[in-house]
């Protein structure tokens, strides 16, 4: 019979550090007014930054699945609807950041 002891500090169950909580901009919320462009919906352009230095982010909107941030892309927004972008980071020997997420609406005129 044997007996397996492990600390609560071991670094292969539970990482030490964890990745800093992503930042979506611009802010999450409702935006109006008109665009001769799109009648009918807004495209807004969205950037992610991360504090932890070295650390890759993955994003996502209602248009797209998980995919590798590389700059700042546009998202599509139809007039009474919302789009919804989420990002997290991860690093290797840190644990994976918390998911943030920034809903927008476009409310047309």
């Amino acid at each position: 019979f044997v007996v397996l002891l492990l600390s609560s500090s071991c670094s292969l169950f539970k990482p030490e550090e964890v990745c800093a909580k992503p930042t979506i901009q611009p802010p999450a919320g409702a935006y109006a007014g008109q665009t001769w462009q799109y009648p009918d919906s807004r495209r807004l352009q969205i950037s992610i930054t991360c504090d932890t230095p070295g650390a890759t982010i993955t994003k996502r909107s209602d248009e797209t699945g998980w995919s590798t941030y590389t700059g700042p892309f546009w998202i599509t927004i139809k007039t009474g609807d919302t789009n919804t972008v989420q990002a997290k980071a991860s690093k290797e020997g840190y644990g994976d950041s918390p998911v943030a997420s920034a809903g927008y609406l476009w409310s047309g005129k």
